[in-house]
């Protein structure tokens, strides 16, 4: 029989209540060690056909990312001396961002709105513009204004979650991103950032709800896929974050975060080969990604745990759409409340 997890009320409400951002570089110990640090809420129950994580498991620090459309949080530049026009036409500053000359695109909107400063769109592309150019703080002040123009702006919410989130504001971004989906219930987008803001406050049953909302509405949302997964390895439910790994990776398989992701979850349910291949993906996607390079290293001549057999991604990605969709076959299952202790450091 399939056995399948669901958070609490969201196959009973679509609707319900209730990402590159950096999150965390996630370390668990093996063999009833306990990491520092924090604990949390939740871990997996044990399901059926997939060994739990045995001696094969190594006890160092295994490196995750997670993170939506952003990067992580960096230092605010010193921005460029820029010699502007006295006037400037919403198309030359909008070009200018679409060219990716974003401090530009600062100054040229920043003249823009002096002269239209009713316009609430001049100054949601300003904001999005100084967003780009790494000016966050600039970028939450034009937000806000365009939303003192427009409390109904729901790209202006969105966005401008998105910046407090990356400058660690995320009661704020929870305000914000609630508003939005005030306004508009059926967003995807607002229910990934919902999630990310119940993260980063660590409230990690409710964010787990607010992803899996995402993808009730939309079952090929992959970043709310890897952020889901992500959370489950972050709460030690490594069997759990398999299927919602597999499916990004099975729609997104050359996104080198989704791959060097599902590594991770594959190497704590002992699945070395496997995950030595994801690592490998990851680094065919992108050579850069310093984390995938060091996990390959790890696994590299490693063999499965003992009666693990061998990894079906395309069965275990289908096995989510069947979770998301709600399969009458399917069992559900409480969240178990066990304590997990984890440690919590910054990655980029």
């Amino acid at each position: 029989m399939r056995l399948r997890t669901i958070s609490r009320d969201q196959v009973k409400d679509r609707m319900g209540d209730g990402a590159v951002i950096l999150f965390l570089l996630l370390a668990f110990l093996s063999a009833g060690c306990d990491a520092p640090g924090r604990a949390s809420r939740g871990s997996a129950p044990s399901g059926d056909g997939v060994a739990q994580a045995s001696s094969a498991v190594p006890t160092q620090p295994v490196s995750a990312v997670t993170y939506e459309e952003y990067p992580s949080t960096v230092s605010e530049p010193e921005p460029p001396t820029i010699t502007v026009p006295e006037h400037v036409t919403y198309a030359e500053a909008e070009t200018l961002f679409h060219e990716g000359r974003y401090d530009e695109a600062v100054e040229y909107f920043g003249v823009y709105v002096a002269g239209r400063p009713e316009n609430v769109w001049g100054r949601y592309m300003l904001a999005l513009s100084a967003r780009e150019a790494g000016r966050l703080e600039e970028a939450i002040d034009a937000f806000e204004r365009a939303l003192d123009l427009d409390p109904t702006h729901v790209k202006s919410l969105l966005n401008v979650t998105r910046v407090l989130l990356r400058v660690d504001r995320a009661q704020d971004a929870l305000a914000r991103v609630e508003e939005a989906l005030a306004l508009d219930p059926g967003s995807v987008d607002g229910f990934r950032l919902l999630g990310l803001a119940r993260q980063d406050l660590g409230w990690l049953d409710e964010a787990e709800d607010a992803f899996y909302q995402a993808l009730v509405l939309d079952e090929e949302d992959v970043w709310s896929m890897n952020n889901l997964g992500l959370l489950r390895i972050r709460r030690g439910a490594f069997e759990r974050a398999l299927p919602p790994l597999a499916r990004a990776v099975e729609l997104a398989p050359h996104v080198a975060v989704f791959q060097n992701n599902l590594g991770i979850a594959l190497e704590r349910n002992g699945y070395a080969v496997a995950a030595g291949e994801a690592y490998s993906a990851a680094l065919a996607s992108d050579g850069s990604h310093v984390r995938a390079k060091h996990n390959l290293e790890r696994v590299t001549g490693r063999s499965n745990a003992d009666g693990v057999p061998k990894f079906d991604l395309l069965g275990m990605a289908d096995e989510f759409i069947r979770e998301i969709r709600g399969d009458d076959d399917a069992v559900e299952i409480p969240f178990d409340t066990t304590s997990v202790v984890i440690a919590d450091s910054a990655a980029n």
